[in-house]
């Protein structure tokens, strides 16, 4: 089996083990069409998080897209700084994850 580098197996927090799709800060600048400063921001405050570092650049699961377009979208709606902002996704996250929970009581 030939390894790629841009992909690995991550255990989700469902239990399961799922592959991963990993781009660079690059990619994801030219994914979402952020500046790369801006994604360096987010970051710094929290908002995405790197899965890996090399001396060149930042990796992040390929996910991390959606994640920005999420953010940029709140940010732009609510004209919120990096703080209220990464405090809003956080939020939204912790939502749907006891939506998730919920949906698995009620299939019990």
């Amino acid at each position: 089996m030939r390894e790629n580098k841009n992909e690995s197996l991550v255990l989700h927090q469902s239990g399961e083990i799922v592959q991963e799709h990993r781009i660079t800060l690059s990619q994801l600048a030219a994914e979402t069409g952020c500046e790369v400063t801006l994604i360096e921001e987010m970051v710094r405050f929290g908002i995405i998080e790197p899965v890996a570092q090399t001396p060149e650049t930042l990796i992040f699961p390929d996910w991390t897209a959606g994640r920005i377009g999420k953010a940029v979208r709140l940010r732009q709606a609510f004209d919120l700084d990096s703080n209220a902002l990464g405090l809003v996704l956080d939020l939204l996250d912790r939502i749907d994850e006891l939506e998730e929970r919920m949906r698995g009581w009620k299939s019990d």
